[in-house]
């Protein structure tokens, strides 16, 4: 608890931009950058970031707004605390469903993170001031996100308990390149780990594999095109 405290979103990017900066050392020439929750909003300013380097984006029930069914209607309070001392005394602890729809697996990640051993599933509860760290993050990637124009493949759970679908349609109209939608209808937040799993790896690599072929920089010319024609017609009937 004490390492989480003493550190802030600017650190979390830091380490994937040093793994960004790994891959493409080695010579990697199409990097795309995915992340679940949290990690899908570190990629998009990721993307931002770094527009020459960062071929394409997979974001994973992305949690722009903690919105779900899963969160306590208090938590929205929170918006009003912006001190961190104070923030610390609003611990988020995770909860019932564990951010999981399959009951077996939905056990053992319950056994794992009360066990008390951080690195088998994470802390049992988060402190405050992470949740305002949070808050600037998300703040800076809404000032950014309409100039992410790499292609994107958005993975949301319908019924995600942490992160609703507001979070998806938020992306869909305001991310300023071509995106790829996968809704999930029998999966909760944790959709790389989930009843629904396999879907999210096909998915995944259906997407890199047409990012490879072209595919997606052959879609964004037609739709460059397609613009360019919409306006001349609108001049015209002008």
């Amino acid at each position: 608890m004490d390492e989480l405290k003493a550190t802030g979103w600017l650190d979390w990017y830091a380490s994937v931009e040093a793994e960004h900066d790994l891959m493409k050392a080695t010579g990697c020439e199409s990097i795309v950058v995915g992340g679940l929750s949290v990690g899908s909003i570190l990629a998009l300013h990721l993307a931002a970031m770094r527009p020459d380097s960062v071929s394409a984006l997979a974001l994973y029930a992305p949690s722009l707004w903690l919105d779900g069914w899963g969160v306590p209607w208090h938590a929205a309070l929170f918006k009003f605390v912006t001190m961190k001392w104070c923030a610390d005394l609003f611990p988020f602890a995770e909860r019932h469903p564990w951010g999981v729809k399959d009951e077996r697996l939905r056990a053992l990640i319950e056994k794992a993170i009360r066990s008390g051993d951080s690195s088998r599933a994470g802390v049992a509860a988060l402190p405050g001031r992470l949740m305002l760290e949070l808050r600037y993050l998300v703040q800076r990637v809404k000032g950014e996100i309409g100039e992410v124009r790499q292609p994107a493949l958005i993975v949301h759970p319908r019924e995600d308990d942490r992160a609703s679908l507001r979070n998806l349609h938020y992306l869909q109209a305001s991310l300023g390149g071509l995106t790829e939608t996968v809704v999930l209808d029998d999966s909760y937040h944790l959709v790389t780990l989930d009843r629904q799993r396999q879907i999210v790896v096909a998915r995944t690599l259906e997407f890199a594999e047409r990012l490879q072929q072209g595919s997606w920089r052959t879609l964004a010319t037609e739709d460059a095109e397609e613009e360019v024609e919409t306006e001349e017609e609108e001049r015209k009937a002008e």
